[in-house]
C-alpha cells in the first residue's frame, strides 16, 4: 500500500519523507536546484510522485486503529520489517 512516502521518486531508495530524491539521484541527474532548472523528465516524475504521495496520505489519513495501519506506521517510521 506505502509505495511512495519515504521512497526516491527515480530509485526507490529509502529517503527523508520531506524530500523526493535520493542524494545520488540528485547528484546524478543534477536535480539540486530549483525545480525549474530540473529537465523536463524529472518535473514530471515529480508530479506524477507527488500525487502518488498525496494519495498514500489520504488512505493513511482514513484508516482506522486496526493492524494494518499500526503495520504501515511502523514501516513509514523504521523501514522494511523482515
Amino acid at each position: 500500500m506505502v509505495e511512495a512516502l519515504g521512497r526516491c521518486a527515480i530509485c526507490g531508495d529509502r529517503i527523508t519523507a520531506e524530500f523526493w530524491f535520493c542524494a545520488d539521484c540528485e547528484a546524478r541527474y543534477g536535480l539540486g536546484g530549483p525545480m525549474a532548472t530540473w529537465p523536463e523528465w524529472a518535473r514530471a516524475i515529480w508530479r506524477d510522485f507527488k500525487a502518488q504521495r498525496r494519495a498514500e496520505q489520504d488512505d493513511l489519513a482514513n484508516l482506522d486503529d486496526s493492524e494494518e495501519a499500526a503495520s504501515i506506521y511502523d514501516r513509514l517510521c523504521y523501514g522494511e520489517s523482515e
